[in-house]
């Protein structure tokens, strides 16, 4: 913020001071910023009427004119004031709920709501949610105008996007508050008071909302589009939170392995994606444009980048404090960044004051803290003791490294694990190692995903080479959230604490941070380091910084080089029964680079994931694609594999059903240009010479055994044989299909069984299990699954069979292994 300087007047008188050249506006605005803060907690705890605080107003306000007409300090008064007007400002966003509000409605019974969709749909794992902003309201066959948001769930197809006007019906509700959290507050803090239960949707004609935010979307989604062309999942998904600020662009698994080892603040949009894009802007204008036409232009990309991305708190925040920033450089002044963090949060709640309550400006605001106030003093103090710790030189030469990748993150972390701890009851341990492991290469993430993003978006061959040099890093930074998210101590439970102390906890910090310990001494500790830096890094020649910058580069080539070669296939048949949870997926790798995947489970995220996650990076074509049927735990991972693999051969049923999963399916198959085949017994498909997958049912629909058609019982079940090993997929069909397979005598012995619909007792009958005859059987289930799946009867069954068990919900994805005599069997659990 810029430090203005005071030449008497009224700011003079308002803060007292003895000097008339003090500079007044940076203490003034923090006390002003405290005091309207202040003002709306108290509102907001104690519910003070609108009569008692235009009494107040109409006090604090006489207070403040005698004060200037007496001509004596009125601080106090001003921030009363303050307070008083903080207080206004919150009973004026509180909603008011009565009949013109939606959540007037709630808990009332069936209602019909006419909308439009006011935010980007969040995708999730079997879901879209969409935030529905209500015109009117049917009730009891009246229909009534009203205002407010409404939450609700529907599947993902038919897609829905920003605008598009909906007539839903369904039990209108009270968000909960739950045991450890209040899901009420959490989206009353985003101007949401209802929910939605089992929606019936409408889609209207028409659009509504700001066409710029639609159009603003649209290019997002466009640019998602090129990231992943030229970036496999998911490291796409990372990539696309880092840039373009999307959230739910990571698989439940590895969001929460993210979360667990507190790297979440790299998968949202923060004060270095605006530092970063502000930097950018000034250092190519400055080549070109005057100083001041430069720090304009960097302005202005700080504005547009906010409102691409979205002005979620931590953005708002970042951007309002970047922008001040700016306007001081132009000014000629000098930048305060504890009054910009207080003009920012000034700003936010002087817009939404219901934003306090919101979780991500609340760490967003104590991070910022940290790095400001918590960051410096650590680094004070740690100074005051390096010369019990070694010579000037050798400090010199780790300082910068231990500054930002110890200090400054622990800072953070410290400042924000009040909020964490009160709000998520969870503790990450391994926070600071993880930071520190993983913050050293995003400049490079930033820098080389942004290369790649425009290359492919101009071509899209130049993007994807791009993108194999940006694709060790997000791996890495995978891994290790990955890794370290595995370790059974990574995070530690523990018990809620009250509000009250976490005040507690931040009163002592800012008395830690006040307390006067030798500041003559730490100064002069300071400047000492700041000149062994300065001479070390006269003593860096441009030679040796080339060399360096030749030798990272030459190990970037070694590892895609390796990772190339490590993924070349092999004269094995490799079969991966994917973790996707409640669902199937089972991807192939034959002899010869032949790739099959078999249905694709419920979450297209968590498909392309681990599909990622096992293809080569380079990898963009499947030789064959098997619907199974056209459940959605079957069928709607696989509509994206179509849009991004060149699919060479789609085998599917006769007859695929209705709905708009499969009309969605229908389309993305016409547009892949893939060749489709009908599914029908005898059906033989040949990969290479050895490799054979034979379809064993459904038959054909003049000699079906089967009198009543039904997804699961027409199920396409495959037997994939090589030499003496074979493979038994048997999807979802039941005890019945399993009797009409022995009847007609279908050759069902195999090594390898997928135990059909996920375990369900009614498959996999005693019989049925005597005929294939398995070694090893694999159960692809979600845990804790509503269904109660799998079965224990069925678990009794193949323990008798004498067959090995394996499960996706406890070894994750399942890796089987066999050059077509012997076969290996490995459970990827850290894959979870």
């Amino acid at each position: 913020m810029i430090a203005w300087t005071c030449r008497g007047g009224w700011g003079y008188n308002l803060l007292g001071c003895d000097k008339p050249d003090c500079e007044w506006l940076p203490m003034t605005l923090i006390a002003l910023t405290i005091a309207w803060m202040l003002g709306i907690l108290f509102a907001r705890q104690v519910g003070v009427s609108p009569l008692a605080l235009g009494g107040l107003t109409l006090a604090g306000a006489g207070w403040a004119v005698w004060c200037r007409r007496s001509r004596r300090p009125c601080r106090q008064a001003v921030l009363l004031l303050a307070a008083l007007l903080g207080g206004w400002r919150y009973w004026l966003a509180v909603p008011r709920i009565n009949e013109g509000h939606l959540a007037f409605y709630n808990d009332t019974g069936w209602v019909t709501v006419l909308g439009h969709v006011s935010a980007d749909p969040s995708i999730r794992d079997t879901y879209t949610q969409l935030e529905l902003s209500a015109h009117e309201v049917e009730v009891r066959e009246r229909r009534y105008p009203v205002r407010g948001k409404v939450v609700l769930n529907v599947a993902h197809y038919p897609a829905y996007a920003y605008g598009d006007v909906l007539r839903v019906g369904g039990q209108l509700e009270t968000p909960p508050v739950l045991d450890d959290f209040s899901y009420r507050e959490y989206l009353a803090a985003r101007g949401v008071r209802s929910l939605l239960r089992r929606p019936e949707v409408t889609q209207l004609e028409g659009r509504a909302g700001s066409a710029l935010l639609r159009l603003m979307l649209r290019l997002k989604s466009w640019l998602r589009g090129v990231i992943e062309g030229v970036l496999p999942y998911p490291e796409a998904g990372l990539l696309c939170g880092l840039l373009l600020g999307l959230g739910h662009t990571l698989p439940d698994y590895l969001a929460d392995a993210f979360r667990v080892v507190g790297l979440t603040h790299l998968i949202v949009i923060s004060g270095y994606n605006i530092s970063l894009v502000s930097q950018s802007a000034m250092t190519l204008a400055g080549r070109f444009l005057y100083r001041w036409a430069a720090l304009l232009l960097s302005l202005a990309a700080i504005g547009l980048f906010t409102l691409f991305v979205g002005p979620s708190p931590p953005v708002a925040r970042a951007a309002l404090m970047g922008g001040l920033f700016v306007g001081a450089q132009l000014a000629g002044r000098k930048a305060h960044a504890p009054t910009s963090l207080a003009a920012a949060s000034l700003c936010m709640t002087l817009w939404d004051p219901l934003s306090l309550w919101s979780v991500s400006f609340q760490l967003s605001f104590a991070a910022t803290l940290g790095l400001i106030l918590l960051a410096p003093a650590l680094e004070r103090r740690l100074i005051a003791r390096l010369n019990a710790w070694g010579s000037a030189a050798r400090t010199a030469r780790w300082w910068g490294l231990a500054r930002d990748g110890l200090l400054v993150t622990g800072a953070a972390q410290l400042a924000t694990l009040p909020i964490l701890w009160y709000h998520f009851q969870q503790v990450s341990v391994v926070s600071l190692l993880a930071n520190v492991l993983v913050l050293p290469v995003q400049p490079a993430v930033m820098a080389l995903g942004f290369a790649a993003t425009v290359g492919g978006a101009v071509w899209e061959a130049a993007g994807r080479a791009l993108g194999w040099l940006v694709w060790p890093w997000l791996r890495y930074t995978i891994w290790v959230a990955q890794e370290l998210g595995g370790w059974s101590w990574a995070a530690v439970e523990v018990p809620r604490i009250p509000a009250l102390l976490v005040w507690a906890v931040y009163g002592a910090m800012a008395w830690w941070l006040l307390a006067p310990r030798g500041s003559s001494l730490l100064a002069d500790w300071r400047e000492r380091l700041r000149r062994w830096r300065r001479q070390w890094r006269e003593r860096q020649q441009p030679g040796k910084r080339s060399s360096r910058l030749a030798l990272v580069g030459l190990g970037l080539v070694v590892v895609l080089v390796w990772s190339a070669v490590c993924s070349l296939p092999d004269d094995r048949l490799h079969v991966y029964f994917l973790d996707v949870g409640q669902g199937d997926a089972i991807l192939l790798r034959a002899p010869g680079g032949y790739v099959v995947l078999v249905d694709g489970g419920p979450d297209p995220l968590a498909l392309a994931s681990r599909l990622g996650q096992v293809l080569p990076f380079w990898q963009r074509r499947v030789d064959l694609v098997v619907a199974t049927h056209a459940d959605q735990d079957h069928l709607a991972g696989l509509v994206p594999v179509l849009e991004r693999y060149r699919v060479g051969h789609v085998l599917q049923p006769a007859t695929m059903g209705e709905g708009a999963l499969v009309a969605q399916w229908q389309a993305a198959l016409q547009a892949s240009g893939a060749q489709v085949v009908e599914a029908s017994r005898d059906t033989r498909i040949w990969l290479g010479d050895d490799l054979c997958v034979e379809v064993l049912h459904p038959p054909l629909a003049d000699g079906r055994g089967l009198q009543e058609a039904d997804d699961n019982r027409d199920s396409v079940v495959l037997r994939i044989h090589q030499d003496a090993f074979a493979l038994l997929l048997t999807a979802d069909i039941d005890a019945e299909v399993e009797a009409e397979l022995l009847q007609t005598g279908q050759p069902l012995q195999a090594t390898l069984l997928k135990v059909a619909h996920h375990g369900s007792s009614s498959a996999t009958s005693d019989r049925f299990l005597a005929a294939v005859s398995p070694q090893i059987a694999v159960i692809s289930v979600g845990a804790d699954n509503r269904f109660g799946h799998p079965g224990a009867d069925v678990l009794q069954r193949l323990e008798l069979a004498d067959c090995q068990v394996f499960r996706t919900d406890e070894q994750g994805t399942v890796e089987v292994v066999t050059d077509g005599q012997r076969c290996w069997v490995q459970g990827r659990g850290g894959d979870r």
